[in-house]
């Protein structure tokens, strides 16, 4: 039967509860919302957003999600890392 391992049991990719989508689609956006709103929070919530996206990836065993989940938490941590450096910028040009 398509989908069926040999011993007859469903591989755990296909066992992956649909709501894990909607809970991803859910943070995803919250995270994009988040950092159009606060540019030094939304770094945060969205690199520690990632550990769901990479767990998603280990669970579903679709690997590209491991790879992207790495991809945008080393984004996000550049981006986190500029916001920053402005507002250093920023206070020093106050003095």
């Amino acid at each position: 039967m398509c989908g069926e391992s040999r011993s007859g049991f469903e591989p755990l990719a296909f066992r992956v509860n649909t709501w894990w989508s909607w809970g991803l689609f859910a943070l995803g956006m919250t995270g994009l919302w988040i950092m159009t709103t606060h540019p030094k929070i939304g770094p945060w919530f969205n690199i520690v957003g990632q550990v769901a996206w990479f767990t998603y990836g280990v669970v579903s065993r679709q690997w590209g999600f491991i790879a992207s989940s790495i991809g945008y938490a080393i984004v996000f941590s550049r981006m986190l890392y500029k916001a920053y450096q402005k507002e250093k910028v920023a206070a020093s040009a106050t003095d």
